[in-house]
């Protein structure tokens, strides 16, 4: 009996003697944790963003008021004189998008003119290319973590020529670029010339 109880004891210490030196390794071991961070957008945050860059470009040719600091005392006959223009743009377009912004023409017109260090916007498009109050629907999504391609379709309702009410799709492709952690416009040609 009395060599039992030894056994019982001896098993008792080994085990928790095993159990100790088990839990000691564990921790001695380090666990890295690696957790990836996710940049990548869901459905629905990109059309927001697109939804959101689109309203951007519309204010800029339509609603200067909302986009830029303007100068009322503008002497350009037909033009307004913008004096937050390359810090308002920078934030919205890639150099591309610069660049198509300041080559667009509405009948014939620049929209961008520059003199004497003085950049001046055009005050009024041409009706058949204001899109401030038209639907915007999205087609052909198609995103990365770097560019997103959208076909944007504008659609409103106006008035022609001759007193007709009128329906009117238009379609623009629209390309975004990520540059550091914000999102700028690449192309959207806004004239429809």
């Amino acid at each position: 009996m009395k060599k039992d109880k030894l056994l019982i004891g001896v098993g008792i210490i080994l085990i928790t003697l095993g159990v100790v030196l088990f839990n000691l390794q564990n921790k001695k071991q380090d666990t890295i944790i690696y957790i990836e961070e996710d940049d990548t957008l869901t459905e629905d945050e990109v059309k927001r963003l697109i939804e959101e860059k689109v309203s951007n470009v519309i204010n800029i040719y339509e609603d200067k008021n909302k986009t830029f600091k303007l100068d009322a005392a503008s002497d350009k006959d037909g033009y307004v004189k913008v004096n937050n223009y390359s810090e308002t743009i920078n934030k919205t377009f890639t150099e591309n998008g610069i660049r198509e912004l300041e080559n667009t023409k509405f009948n014939g017109k620049n929209f961008f003119v520059k003199e004497d260090d003085n950049i001046y916007l055009l005050d009024e498009i041409p009706a058949d290319n204001k899109y401030i109050n038209s639907n915007i629907t999205l087609d052909k999504i198609d995103s990365s973590d770097k560019e997103i391609t959208c076909l944007v379709t504008l659609s409103t309702y106006r008035l022609n020529d001759k007193e007709v009410l009128t329906f009117y799709i238009i379609e623009k492709n629209l390309k975004l670029i990520k540059s550091e952690e914000n999102w700028l416009v690449d192309t959207f040609n806004y004239a429809n010339e």
